[in-house]
């Protein structure tokens, strides 16, 4: 144990725009910013484990690439997930978060496992607040 103390931001839960089918209906998703004090992190989590198609296959992990949406502007991302887990790491959060603080809302598109494209808009009010409230906890700057 190192000691260090890790802190989070969390949205509030959403459901998708359209509803899953069974065994899915019930998944909501949030966004979630991490840190210590050496490193920050974007995660989005689910309550139920995403099983999605057209990820590239790695060594203990799936690589997603999708799309997002802050307030009106679409961008390409990079999301990655640990076999069977039910959270998606943002692999480029230096690029991300300042788009999270500057945002009203956030919009991801997923390709789920028979659901097809899987919508989760997510309200960002307040997020520029609480990431600067868990960066001023966790002793770290946009690093």
């Amino acid at each position: 144990m190192t000691g260090d103390v890790s802190v989070f931001a969390i949205s509030t839960k959403t459901k998708p725009l359209r509803a899953m089918s069974f065994p899915y209906h019930s998944t909501e998703a949030w966004l979630g910013f991490g840190c210590t004090s050496d490193s920050e992190w974007i995660f989005l989590g689910f309550s139920s484990t995403p099983n999605l198609n057209r990820t590239e296959l790695l060594d203990g992990f799936n690589r997603i690439k999708t799309r997002a949406r802050f307030n009106e502007s679409v961008v390409d991302v990079v999301l990655t997930q640990r076999w069977g887990s039910s959270f998606l790491h943002f692999s480029e959060p230096k690029r991300i978060t300042p788009r999270i603080i500057q945002s009203n809302t956030f919009l991801i598109e997923l390709n789920w496992h028979r659901q097809d494209n899987v919508h989760f808009e997510i309200n960002l009010t307040g997020s520029a607040a609480a990431i600067e409230q868990a960066r001023t906890q966790c002793g770290s700057i946009a690093k």
